[in-house]
């Protein structure tokens, strides 16, 4: 990172170069400095970012997207390890593989709807509902029963969409901090063993 109070085009062209002819491990900065003061304010320092590596914004991007992921993999390989540990849930659903992604989808037994949960750590939020990819007909008959089902549940977010709908129920909760993902997932597992009850009583 090179400083300067007033940034030149020599100084632009050698970082250019800079980046141009070294490798990937390497990233030049040019950087120059003003100095600002609002009203009675002591002076203070802004700095301004004059010249930076090519694609630089896009690979921070993609560091982001892969730390994400990273996480989300992490997490969902824990909820399948704590799986058998909840009896009545190992009984009740059939154990997937994990995958990098910010849902995990377990079957019901019918293909007009099945359980979806979802982790936010942009958000610190998890969500567990029931996914309806394209039946109209199923979402009417729950949210018809919605009084009921709201007295069983905590609150429920109903989403109707022009193909795929769903109600949900969500907990703000730290899963950036992996000592909460065995609360966070013992949270879900009790939601899912709940919404299965009411869809096996309300879906007759």
């Amino acid at each position: 990172i090179w400083i300067v109070r007033r940034a030149r085009d020599e100084h632009k062209k050698a970082i250019e170069w800079l980046n141009q002819h070294t490798d990937d491990s390497s990233a030049f900065f040019l950087i120059d400095i003003e100095v600002w003061k609002i009203g009675n304010s002591e002076p203070a320092p802004k700095f301004n970012v004059v010249e930076r590596p090519n694609d630089w914004a896009k690979a921070m991007k993609n560091v982001g997207v892969i730390k994400t992921q990273s996480l989300q993999i992490q997490f969902w390989q824990h909820f399948v390890e704590l799986w058998d540990y909840n009896t009545m849930f190992a009984h009740t659903f059939r154990k997937r593989k994990a995958h990098p992604q910010n849902w995990y989808d377990i079957s019901m037994g019918s293909s007009d709807y099945h359980l979806s949960m979802e982790v936010h750590f942009q958000k610190n939020k998890i969500n567990a509902g029931l996914y309806i990819p394209d039946n109209k007909d199923i979402y009417n008959l729950f949210f018809e029963k919605r009084t009921e089902i709201e007295k069983a549940l905590d609150s429920i977010e109903w989403r109707k969409a022009k193909k795929a709908s769903r109600f949900l129920i969500s907990k703000n909760i730290d899963i950036n901090d992996s000592v909460n993902w065995d609360e966070a997932c013992n949270w879900l597992m009790d939601m899912c063993l709940k919404i299965k009850s009411i869809t096996d009583i309300f879906s007759k």
